[in-house]
């Protein structure tokens, strides 16, 4: 887990990533990867699936080890959720 103390206009931003995902990805993910959960890095827009959160912000981390990440559960009807890890 990083150190790093985030602002929380940076947190405010997380809210792009549904954005993101709605449009960029959804069309891209749906039906395929229905179930999974997805890590969208927001700046970048580069997101990671994995099976649970944990798998998904193992591999977010790796990438982006000081970035806050979007999650979601992808599919029609997705659990939405942000968070700070």
């Amino acid at each position: 887990m990083s150190d790093k103390i985030f602002l929380p206009d940076e947190i405010a931003r997380l809210d792009e990533g549904e954005e993101i995902y709605r449009r960029k990805l959804k069309k891209k993910l749906e039906p395929k990867y229905n179930g999974k959960i997805i890590a969208i890095e927001v700046d970048s827009g580069k997101y990671f699936l994995g099976d649970t959160e944990v798998e998904a912000t193992l591999k977010a981390r790796a990438a982006f080890p000081d970035k806050i990440f979007f999650f979601m559960r992808v599919g029609p009807n997705p659990a939405v959720y942000k968070k700070r890890w």
